[in-house]
């Protein structure tokens, strides 16, 4: 009987943990490329060790403690997009419209001639 009761106690401790998580999703966009969906971008909460990557399709979904979080999008050569307030509700899903990444700026240099020591 005993064991019946410690396990029945793991089982309701375990969902009622569950119930304290949501989930955020989205999909993230290339507005370089007429907003084609940006394959492994980084996604992540700035508050938070959570942290996921967009597929093939752009899309990310995954699973975080209810709250309210700073959503970072990260791409190598494209800006850093952040979007402020995102709140996670227990049991629910919260979705972000599709955020457009844009390519940094290159700045390109002239060439520069440097003359020899003359001796």
């Amino acid at each position: 009987m005993r064991k019946i009761i410690s396990i029945l106690f793991l089982l309701i401790a375990g969902i009622t943990v569950a119930q304290d998580k949501g989930i955020i999703q989205g999909i993230v966009l290339d507005k370089e490329m007429n907003n084609e969906p940006l394959a492994f971008a980084n996604i992540y909460f700035k508050e938070a060790q959570i942290t996921a990557q967009s597929n093939i399709d752009g899309a990310y979904a995954f699973e975080a403690n209810a709250g309210t979080y700073t959503l970072i999008i990260n791409f190598a050569g494209y800006q850093k997009v952040e979007v402020p307030n995102v709140t996670i509700k227990a049991g629910e899903i919260t979705s972000i419209k599709n955020i457009a990444m844009r390519a940094i700026e290159l700045i390109l240099f002239e060439e520069a001639v440097i003359p020899k020591d003359k001796k």
